[in-house]
Formats: structure tokens, sequence, C-alpha cells
């Protein structure tokens, strides 16, 4: 066995979530399923079941997704729980298991872009690929040993041709002997005779071929100085033009004539010469026209560079003078809402001068309780009291009232629940109905 399952658990999906699966195998037809399915291997993860189903999936899949693209697949797609998937396992290039493999986080696919990514290329066209490389690298192959079997051959011939341009005839009597064929052996006179004249053939022949040698070399010599001399005569003239007129120059045509090919070379090199002086005018009035152009862009970007600023500059102040504007505006509100407040405050202390004494006047504008003071001005000070109690008796009516409520904070350090005050006050009931302060003490 290759593995050993735990019973007890599998790789279900989520309830939002199931696999995509095109179908499942035994351990024996993986290949055959896998090719049938159509998608590369390094996108499929599989799961072996308790029954030894080795299930073909492209991973999770959001339920709500998958709805949405359900149509794009064949009817052999299905989007399955995980239900009964044991365990996660691995093939190798053979389409084996391999046991060896360490496990990975299952994948989720959350877009139809990630999705189709796993699709697409096919697994056939991806093998079709490979044929076509494969095909391609022995093509290449079979073209370089070409190459090299062409190069080799080509060096060899090179190599010969260099070893026999050097090679000087030496030939002896004896060799002569074998060439020509001799009669029947000479008298010694005969022989040294005949010795003497193949010498002097021999010199004779070792000094032509010495002659047409130097007189091919020295016709080479001429032909590179006479074309190193064309080329620089002629720069601008293309190498093939000059190598049709050096065989021209080198062959035993008449002088005339080569006056004729040497006079047809400078009319040719004068064109190129008007050709050239031509292009480079037009690149310098090509170049003027774009120096030209971009300094007027320059100008124009400046220009409204400046216009922009300058608008800038106007906004600005059009709205630091409207902002000064508004602040003088609401400062001088803020004075007269002061004046006016003071003039009625003072009207007030006025109204309270004439009514209730100087005393309560001034002792409301102190902002302190007097006796004297009504109640309503004695709440502006003090705000609203608390625990009133009233009494009545023969002489009239009369309230008590606490202010400054707050609570105290006790040695634990927690607050009491038990209200304090800061001072308590007793008005009375005047004739006119409104209440007087008669008393107060602070606590």
């Amino acid at each position: 066995m290759l593995f050993s399952f735990n019973a007890y658990s599998d790789e279900r999906a989520p309830k939002s979530q199931c696999y995509i699966t095109p179908g499942w195998a035994k351990e024996q037809n993986i290949e055959q399923k896998i090719n049938e399915v159509n998608v590369r291997v390094s996108s499929l993860e599989m799961y072996i079941r308790a029954d030894k189903q080795i299930y073909l999936t492209l991973g999770k899949i959001d339920r709500d997704l998958w709805r949405q693209v359900r149509a794009g697949f064949s009817s052999s797609y299905s989007c399955s729980s995980g239900k009964g998937y044991v365990k996660r396992i691995y093939i190798n290039k053979n389409y084996e298991i391999d046991p060896m493999m360490l496990p990975e986080a299952g994948r989720v696919i959350l877009s139809k872009d990630e999705l189709y990514k796993l699709i697409n290329p096919s697994l056939s066209s991806v093998k079709e690929a490979e044929k076509a490389r494969e095909r391609a690298k022995i093509a290449d192959a079979k073209a370089a040993e070409e190459e090299r079997k062409k190069s080799q051959v080509d060096s060899k011939e090179e190599k010969y041709k260099e070893k026999n341009k050097n090679v000087e005839i030496e030939l002896t009597p004896e060799d002569l002997d074998l060439m020509f064929g001799s009669d029947e052996e000479p008298s010694n006179s005969n022989k040294s005779t005949s010795t003497s004249e193949f010498l002097i053939f021999f010199g004779l022949l070792s000094f032509l071929l010495w002659w047409l040698r130097n007189r091919k070399n020295k016709k080479e010599a001429k032909r590179k100085m006479l074309f190193a001399s064309l080329q620089e005569e002629f720069p601008l003239l293309p190498i093939s033009t000059l190598k049709e007129s050096l065989i021209l120059l080198s062959s035993d045509n008449s002088a005339e004539e080569k006056l004729i090919i040497k006079k047809d070379l400078q009319d040719r090199h004068d064109k190129e010469v008007q050709k050239e002086e031509e292009r480079k005018q037009k690149e310098i009035a090509e170049k003027k026209a774009r120096l030209a152009q971009i300094e007027a862009e320059k100008a124009e970007k400046a220009r409204k560079d400046k216009e922009e600023k300058e608008e800038r500059d106007r906004i600005l102040a059009k709205e630091r003078a409207e902002r000064k504007a508004a602040l003088e505006k609401k400062e001088a509100e803020r004075k007269a809402a002061k004046e006016k407040e003071e003039a009625e405050f003072r009207k007030k202390i006025e109204r309270l001068n004439e009514k209730y004494g100087e005393e309560v006047g001034k002792a409301y504008e102190a902002k302190r309780v007097e006796i004297g003071m009504p109640i309503s001005y004695v709440n502006e000070i003090k705000g609203n009291g608390h625990d009133r109690k009233r009494f009545k008796s023969k002489d009239g009516e009369s309230i008590k009232e606490k202010y400054g409520k707050y609570y105290k904070r006790l040695a634990s350090g927690k607050k009491s629940s038990t209200a304090s005050y800061q001072m308590e006050i007793e008005f009375e009931k005047t004739e006119e109905g409104s209440w007087i302060v008669i008393s107060y003490r602070d606590y």
C-alpha cells in the first residue's frame, strides 16, 4: 500500500465552496483520464478516496462564481463538496503516484481569469508545442552537423591548397627515368651527360615556376594597391562598384578606356558627394526646424505658465481680499454684539440699582449672591436650584433651594451616591409676587 488513510477526516470544502471536478479514475488509468480531460497536470489537484478512486479537481471555487462560469464547461464537469476526499496525492512525469511529495495548501479560485488560466493552454496544445520544439531542435542539430562537415571539408581543401601552393618541384634523374622511361643501361660517360641535361632542365623549370609565381604575386599586390587607391579616392562609392571597376582597370584595356572608366567613377562619386551634401543640408534644415519648433513650444509654454500664474495670483488676491473682508465683517459684528451685550448688561445693572439697590447691582455685576436679589438673577449666576422646600406662615411664604450640586469622592476612590451642595439660599415672596433673597449660607 502507498498510503495509510485517516478514516475520521476528509478534505471537504466549506459550505460556500466546492471542488471543480471533471471526473475520477483509478491509479492504473490515471494517464488516460488526464488525457481525456485535456488539462495540464500542473493545473490539477488530485484527491484519493477510501475506495481508491482518485478525483481530479481544478481546486475549490465559490459556489456563486461556479454558477456564473458553469455554462462554459462540458457536462463532465461538476461541483463537488469533497466529501470522502481522504488525502491529496501527487503524480510524477510518468503518471505514477509519488508518495515523497510534500503536501501543499489547496488552491482556492477567486476569479474567472484565474480559472481560465488553469485550463488554457490545454494539455494537447502543450504536448503539440513540445513536439514542435523537439522537431525544431532535431532540425537545428542536423543543420549544425551538416555545417560542421562542410566546414571540415572546406578546411581540408584550404589546407591542401595552401600546402601545394608552396611546394617546389625537386626531381632527380632517377625520377625522370621513372617518368620518361630509360633504355638499356648506358655507359658512365653517357650517364654523366644525361645527368647534366636533366639538371639544366630542372633548373629552367624551377626558374619558370618561380617567375610565374612572382608575376602573380606582383599582379595581386598591384591590384590591392589599386583597390586601396580607389577606396581612398572614391570613399562614397559602394564596394561592389569599386570591385567591378577594378576588374576593368586591371585588364588589358587601353589607357584611353581606363581614363573613361576613371572618369565614370569620378562622375558617380561626384553624384554621391552631392547626395551626401544634400542629405547633410536636409538634416541641418530639419534640425533647425526642430530647434525652432522646440523654442516656439518653450515660448508658448512660458506664455501659458505666465498667464496661469497671473490668473492664480489674481484668484489668490481675490480670495485673500474676500477672507479679509469677511474677517473684518465678523469682527465688526462681534464688537457690535459685545457692545450691545455690554449695553444691555449695563441697563440691567441700572434697573437692579434702581429697583433693588446698588448693593444688589454690584453683587450681580461681580457674579455673587446678595440679600434682596431676585431669584431669576440668582439662577443666572448659580444655575437652577435643587431640593426646593416651601414654607407658609401668617407672616408670608418662603422657599429654600440648594445650589452647586456635586458628588464627593470617598476614601475608596469612588464617588458618593449622596449629592452635596455648595450653598443654600432662602427666598421670600414679595407683595408683587416675586421671590427675593432673604438669607444664604455656604456649605
